[in-house]
């Protein structure tokens, strides 16, 4: 073996060889000699994420058998490429971990150009992290040795059951999944009535939402009330446009699918605005269901000529494969259940617009993601009217699937990027992050921000006695635990800085612990599921997850706030790099945080915040050429 090698542990193991420079895989370094490679993440993260960027544009235009590999998964008959369905592309941190084991991947090589150690020995147990590094050092023609120590890896959020499925054959998984949306989903939909009665042709306009994350007050009193949408019902009424709104339902702890078909027909029978609620399932046919699986088959019979493409899972100016780390995802997307889904959601979106009469334009939550593909290039052969996506939350910065190399947004023919006519944002924040993406201006409207007009600032702080902390869980089961496990680490300094009341709030999709309890907490608690904004009201502190942006309405509600950091995954919070926020990762940092609590600032047009929603009005009135320029510039 070398004399000065890098050794990489995995895990908070003591090296076995004390020669050599240690560098943790995950979690901090232990001592000064050492270094971090999370740690090298953070700092370079940006520089990684645009070069992750520029990849997956390169890959898509990769050559297979003389078309480039977006035009080899082109299906000319549904006018989309599934290459735009795909994981890869797609690139959700909050969907696999294994994006920031890239970004770790390509935080290690630029480590060991700056060390020039003379080999790598690697102390873990992660099979496909050893194969990529063997690989690695291979091409390079450097000395590797495979330790195999500590802990058997364990993925985030999977059971024995679902790692049974992950080794079953991919189109194997595709079936089971497709059993259980039948069963779980279509069947019921199909049989519980009454069914939803045939579309009125007064219903001029489609909104596609998620479901539910509305107010059940409200819903005990027939009254449909997203809290994605908020007051803009008010704006239809206001221009005489009745929609007809196609729920995507995710399951939660407060509605199941029964309970949503349930609301679904309440809206529909007894709601006082005349709107039509569908669930998307309610347009499930044999047809809808034989076309999908028919899709599915022809690019699974496609996936068997794209085998080479895994020698181009390289980043630019890099040496390192990593197609080991996405394997999975790259072969879901092609052979199994991520292959099927997209073509279910093609073949249901389409249907749906078989359905309903033709409509004046379209309304949907922009977040970029695969289902959205399907939507707007249904949309673009069945309508020759607008489709508008609003950018209902926050953009992340880090939140690779929000984000495109700059040739994507100005690709032409049908296997191109499917980008709606407008998408509607919500202020600065947003507009500035897609500005560096090189996101067309003149396809971007801003609009006034729905989910937060209401918040409003607090009067001032209670007192010493009595203060109360809030803490606010995120989507991620792995980030709520850590939540958690710093207010037990900090549980004795929290009442000594005076906080007499804790205040637990789960994320409304977010695991389920959060709301039912009982919490793992030292700490006396209460656990709420009370608004935001009214919880902000008599807020103190608030300790928020990473990647919720519920960060941004505490601080615009004037609580002072801190934000856990990180937990094997990109830093995802929508605040990341804001000099005046603190990340927290322990008890003690939490307690520093608490003792000098200091309420940060953002640019007055981060959000573009209205009690009127005059650019709502201008967009949806006109939403063809003139919507972008109308609401192009923030107010004052």
């Amino acid at each position: 073996m070398p004399d000065n090698p890098l050794v990489l542990v995995d895990g908070g193991a003591t090296p076995v060889d004390p020669t050599g420079t240690v560098a943790r895989w995950s979690g901090i370094a232990e001592r000064d000699d050492e270094y971090s490679i999370p740690a090298e993440v953070e700092t370079s993260c940006l520089d990684i994420k645009a070069e992750y960027l520029s990849w997956v544009d390169k890959l898509g235009r990769t050559s297979v058998s003389g078309r480039s590999l977006c035009d080899a998964l082109l299906f000319e008959d549904l006018g989309l490429s599934a290459w735009w369905l795909n994981l890869v592309p797609d690139a959700a941190p909050l969907k696999t971990e294994n994006i920031y084991k890239v970004f770790k991947l390509r935080a290690l090589e630029r480590l060991y150009a700056r060390l020039n150690p003379d080999g790598l020995i690697y102390e873990g147990r992660d099979r496909r992290l050893h194969e990529t590094l063997e690989a690695w050092c291979a091409t390079r023609d450097q000395p590797y040795r495979w330790r195999r120590r500590g802990a058997a890896v364990r993925r985030a959020g999977r059971g024995p059951l679902i790692r049974l499925g992950r080794s079953l054959p991919y189109w194997v998984q595709a079936l089971a999944f497709f059993l259980w949306k039948l069963t779980t989903r279509y069947l019921p939909a199909f049989f519980r009535g009454p069914r939803p009665a045939p579309p009125d042709t007064a219903c001029q306009a489609l909104v596609v939402t998620y479901f539910p994350n509305i107010d059940f007050d409200r819903a005990r009193d027939n009254v449909f009330w997203s809290h994605y949408w908020q007051d803009l019902p008010d704006v239809l009424d206001s221009l005489g446009i009745t929609p007809n709104w196609v729920w995507m339902h995710d399951d939660t702890p407060t509605c199941d699918f029964s309970r949503a078909l349930t609301l679904r027909q309440r809206f529909n029978t007894s709601g006082p605005r005349g709107e039509r609620h569908y669930l998307l399932e309610d347009f499930v046919t044999f047809g809808v269901l034989r076309r999908a699986l028919w899709a599915y088959a022809q690019l699974w019979v496609r996936g068997l000529a794209l085998r080479g493409i895994r020698d181009h899972f390289v980043l630019p100016g890099s040496n390192v494969n990593f197609y080991p780390l996405l394997k999975h995802e790259w072969r879901s997307s092609v052979f199994g259940t991520s292959a099927l889904s997209g073509m279910l959601y093609h073949s249901l979106f389409d249907s749906v617009l078989r359905t309903l009469p033709a409509q004046r334009w379209c309304l949907y939550v922009w977040e970029s993601q695969p289902w959205e593909a399907a939507l707007i290039s249904v949309w673009r052969r069945r309508q020759a009217r607008p489709i508008i996506g609003y950018q209902h939350a926050t953009i992340m910065p880090l939140n690779l699937e929000a984000f495109f190399a700059p040739a994507a947004y100005h690709g032409s023919g049908t296997a191109s990027l499917p980008m709606p006519d407008v998408l509607a944002i919500n202020g600065r924040g947003a507009r500035d992050l897609l500005r560096e993406v090189g996101y067309p201006d003149d396809k971007v409207a801003v609009v006034e921000a729905l989910r937060y007009p209401q918040v409003t600032r607090r009067a001032s702080a209670s007192s010493s006695r009595g203060r109360t902390l809030l803490a606010i869980g995120g989507y991620l089961k792995s980030e709520t635990e850590f939540l958690l496990r710093i207010l037990n680490d900090a549980a004795d300094l929290i009442r000594y800085a005076g906080f007499t009341r804790v205040l637990v709030r789960g994320h409304p999709f977010g695991p389920s612990s959060m709301i039912h309890g009982p919490l793992p907490l030292r700490i006396p608690h209460e656990t709420v599921a009370t608004p935001l904004d009214r919880l902000l009201s008599d807020t103190d502190f608030a300790l928020v997850s990473n990647s919720t942006s519920a960060v941004l309405e505490a601080i615009y509600a004037g609580v002072p706030v801190a934000v856990c950091g990180s937990v094997e995954n990109l830093n995802l919070s929508p605040v990341f790099g804001h000099p005046g926020i603190p990340f927290v990762m322990n008890g003690m940092q939490l307690a520093a945080a608490l003792s000098s609590p200091r309420c940060a600032l953002l640019p007055w047009d981060y959000f573009l915040v209205s009690d009127r929603l005059d650019r709502w009005t201008t967009l949806l009135s006109t939403p063809g050429h003139d919507a972008p320029a109308a609401g192009g510039k923030p107010a004052p």
